[in-house]
């Protein structure tokens, strides 16, 4: 058993020599297995090995608690414990899942983890991909449980199944502790683990579950090679300069499909907004049939705003008018954005005479109707307008970054350059 978890966590390259590891451990037989394997190699890899329990707050845990944290005490490895305070409202599954998993990234960025280990074995696999067919998925859903997603999670237990897990225990007499809501079949999981699938077992296929598991391994090769060529895309039109985030209308339209997707994907990943298969398509009908547009999909925190040529990704918050002050740089968090200030004509790509500086208001089109004009006459698509950042003096427009430079003769020149936040 031992060889065989190394050997996939070597293909997979789930952690290296030195590495410091979380282990999300709910007592259950899976975590409890893997926090077992993890304690065998711990010296001979010169790991920091942790152990996290969430608390649902579903029912009373107390005796779970108890039980981990003693399971880390005898194991010595340091104990974790936080919890879920559900205010969003969706499918109950789905929520603890997601907000569990964001639990266990504060306690690793707290403590300095580099890798989360969750308990996901090969039965979780055929769970998973049965649950996401049912739901209508795509190639990357069908794909199943990952070794590692997200560069963070890693899933080194996924090359076992349940039974033989539940062996390994019996045979070294290590107690373990059974979740009462793996029967709750209000949760679909719970009716494939314990009704659907054991029944295509038995009347079907009994080879279920490894088909599944072949299933995945080609998918995820296929999966793999098209966000691959996604990511080149992606940085082949998005472009990260002033004023945000944008790319090329027609350079998108001209991919196929499956790269759009994943295009637009790999966007929302970056703003970290959580999306389903819906939002993509809307996204998609809108930058293809939708010109000189702009539209909220999943929330007021992003707008997508259309050109003839361009998609701009635009700030979910506008800002009162401000006035410069001379700093080396100026955080400007309703536009997720930054001005530097340099005398360094390589840090800049506009220039003011630095004593007129704390005069210069930055606003935009919606709280000054006089630039409406000017905006107009330098050909500034009407969608946009009322999100770019204009910076004026005395009430005349000097500068918008990546639209409009007015040419300032200064002796004694600041340089100021609009730099974009991700975050």
């Amino acid at each position: 058993m031992l060889d065989r978890f190394l050997k996939f966590c070597r293909q997979n390259n789930l952690f290296n020599l030195n590495d410091s590891v979380l282990l999300s451990v709910s007592g259950g037989p899976d975590s409890v297995f893997m926090a077992y394997l993890f304690k065998e190699i711990e010296k001979d890899y010169n790991l920091r090995l942790g152990i996290a329990y969430i608390n649902h707050k579903m029912r009373d845990v107390k005796k779970e608690i108890d039980y981990v944290k003693d399971l880390s005490k005898n194991l010595t490895f340091d104990f974790h414990l936080d919890e879920i305070n559900l205010k969003e409202n969706g499918s109950l599954e789905e929520l603890l899942r997601v907000q569990r998993l964001e639990k266990l990234k504060e306690i690793a960025k707290k403590n300095r983890f580099k890798k989360i280990a969750l308990a996901h074995t090969k039965d979780d696999q055929a769970e998973t991909i049965l649950m996401r067919f049912l739901k209508g998925t795509a190639l990357r859903g069908l794909s199943g449980i990952k070794p590692v997603n997200e560069e963070i999670f890693i899933h080194p237990v996924l090359c076992f199944s349940r039974e033989e897990i539940l062996n390994f225990l019996k045979e070294r007499n290590i107690p373990f502790l059974q979740d009462p809501t793996n029967y709750d079949f209000s949760f679909l999981r719970n009716k494939l683990r314990n009704i659907i699938i054991p029944f295509i077992q038995k009347e079907i296929n009994p080879s279920l579950k490894e088909n599944f598991i072949q299933m995945s391994k080609s998918l995820l090769e296929d999966e793999n090679y098209l966000k691959e060529k996604a990511k080149e895309a992606y940085f082949e039109i998005l472009r990260e300069d002033t004023p945000f985030p944008h790319f090329d209308r027609f350079g998108f339209l001209n991919f196929p499909k499956a790269i759009q997707k994943r295009i637009i994907i790999s966007i929302l990943k970056r703003f970290n907004f959580r999306w389903e298969s819906s939002h993509i398509d809307l996204i998609i009908d809108f930058i293809e049939n939708k010109p000189n547009k702009e539209a909220k999909f999943l929330n007021k925190y992003l707008t997508f705003v259309s050109t003839y040529d361009n998609i701009y990704i635009c700030p979910y918050q506008l800002p009162e008018p401000i006035f410069l002050k001379k700093s080396k740089k100026l955080k400007l968090f309703g536009w997720r954005s930054s001005i530097i200030f340099s005398k360094n004509p390589k840090d800049g790509n506009f220039c003011i005479e630095e004593k007129f500086v704390e005069k210069v208001k930055l606003s935009t089109l919606a709280y000054d109707k006089d630039f409406k004009k000017k905006l107009k006459d330098l050909k500034i698509p009407y969608p946009l307008r009322n999100y770019l950042p204009i910076f004026s003096l005395e009430n005349k427009i000097i500068w918008i970054p990546g639209f409009f430079m007015e040419n300032i003769q200064a002796k004694n020149k600041l340089y100021m350059r609009w730099k974009y936040e991700f975050s």
